[in-house]
């Protein structure tokens, strides 16, 4: 019988608890990229205006030349939390809202996301099934410590 190989990547991804913290610090590393973006746009529009060139123009200049940096970072910030939360809820047999109202396209992002009302919907209905699972698992293991102390008195007798 053969052993199934594992991806090293998939049994080192974070679980549980570290799960949350690993992608607030992956979305922070984000917005920190985002920061430095428009941190070097700023600074070269201010070397174009040392330069002699125009307000408007070196504006325009600097914004057209860190452009693709500054969308690249920010399709990754939108779509981040909405590609985790279609993670989580299929790993938790959510079905995912299929209504036109709830997912939305950046014009440069390559695929479409759920919008904000969307991942707002679907935190909704994770929450109401986790805790409907979790209730179902209290209820195993009042019965499961009840049967245990039956077996436990049947053999002591």
């Amino acid at each position: 019988m053969d052993r199934p190989r594992y991806d090293l990547r998939i049994l080192l991804r974070p679980r549980g608890i570290f799960r949350p913290l690993v992608d607030r610090l992956k979305l922070a590393k984000l917005q920190s990229e985002l920061a430095q973006v428009s941190k070097d746009s700023e600074a070269e529009r201010k070397r174009l205006l040392a330069c002699g060139v125009s307000e408007e123009e070196a504006s325009r200049l600097a914004i057209q030349y860190h452009k693709g940096d500054f969308r690249v970072t920010h399709t990754n910030i939108v779509v981040f939390p909405s590609d985790r939360l279609i993670e989580k809820a299929e790993r938790l047999q959510v079905p995912v809202p299929q209504d036109e109202k709830y997912w939305t396209q950046l014009k440069y992002a390559p695929h479409i996301h759920l919008s904000e009302e969307g991942q707002a919907e679907l935190r909704r209905e994770s929450g109401r099934r986790r805790r409907v699972a979790e209730k179902g698992l209290a209820w195993f293991n009042i019965i499961a410590i009840l049967l245990s102390l039956l077996v436990r008195s049947s053999c002591a007798a």
